[in-house]
């Protein structure tokens, strides 16, 4: 039985064969597999040379992290509102003239306004630091599937130019 199934030539036919490559072009920094590696889903397999992303995730980050212009424009946003309260006040009482108490109503609508444009700045610069962080990641090549590597077509030092690196 079991012998003489053994003697029968045949081929066997993976399921699915995927080329994996890369959605940007670059230069190949190192190829992590060979011709008949196993490979699982999620495996990084290549990376692309990435210093100008790293740089621009750092400098992104750094942008993104500081919260003193923030909490800078907040405290003269809350001084510009005592500011006021104490014009308004004295203005009751006849102690400060219109211009005075102008002056003061003015420079709290600013101080606001500064506020609202650290605040905007700040999520600008977060969104800069979350699109750097995913130009990165776009330089490290994931197998899409568990396999076997069947074919290598690149190797580190090639341009990718949107050719597949291996077939799984």
């Amino acid at each position: 039985g079991a012998a003489w199934a053994a003697d029968i030539p045949c081929l066997i036919k993976p399921s699915a064969e995927v080329a994996i490559g890369s959605s940007v072009d670059g230069v190949i920094a190192t190829l992590l597999v060979e011709q008949g590696d196993v490979v699982t889903e999620g495996q990084i397999i290549a990376t692309l040379e990435s210093s100008r992303e790293q740089a621009a995730v750092a400098v992104a980050k750094g942008k993104a992290e500081p919260q003193a212009p923030l909490q800078a424009s907040r405290e003269k946003a809350e001084f510009g509102k005592r500011k006021l309260l104490r014009a308004q006040e004295l203005r009751k009482s006849t102690a400060i003239g219109h211009q005075e108490l102008d002056e003061a109503e003015t420079e709290q609508r600013l101080a606001d306004v500064a506020f609202l444009e650290a605040q905007e700045t700040q999520l600008v610069h977060r969104l800069e630091y979350q699109l750097a962080t995913a130009e990165l990641a776009l330089r490290t090549i994931r197998s899409p599937i568990a396999g076997r590597v069947v074919e290598r077509f690149l190797s580190p030092g090639e341009l990718t130019r949107q050719l597949p690196l291996v077939k799984v």
